[in-house]
């Protein structure tokens, strides 16, 4: 629940928030402390800050809205069943150190894993 709420709400309200407070305080750059940068380069780093910055937001509310299109929008916060690492050893190596050991044996956790009951 922790992550969901995480990559739901509060990252992109940080990206946000960052990306107002950097236009807010803003303050003209020069080069050598003398020459000021042209005011087309000052354009192109706010586009390009602009462009880093939307894309978790961006995303998010994308998810949401094609979630919602299909009339579920709970599955936008969840991640499907092949959802981690593609080789095998590798997934098997992630599911033994990083979920607690307790849940590899749960009969609900090992048939959305594998897609089918493995006892």
């Amino acid at each position: 629940m922790f992550w969901k709420i995480c990559w739901a709400f509060i990252s992109p309200l940080f990206l946000l928030a960052i990306f107002l407070l950097a236009i807010f305080t803003w303050t003209e750059h020069k080069y050598s402390g003398k020459v000021p940068y042209p005011e087309w380069a000052h354009y192109v780093g706010y586009g390009l800050v602009g462009i880093s910055a939307v894309q978790i937001p961006l995303w998010a509310v994308l998810t949401v809205l094609y979630y919602l299109v299909r009339r579920r929008p709970s599955q936008a916060v969840k991640p499907t069943p092949k959802w981690g690492p593609g080789d095998k050893v590798r997934r098997m190596q992630d599911l033994f150190f990083c979920f607690p050991f307790w849940i590899l044996f749960r009969k609900s956790f090992l048939i959305n894993s594998w897609g089918k009951n493995r006892k």
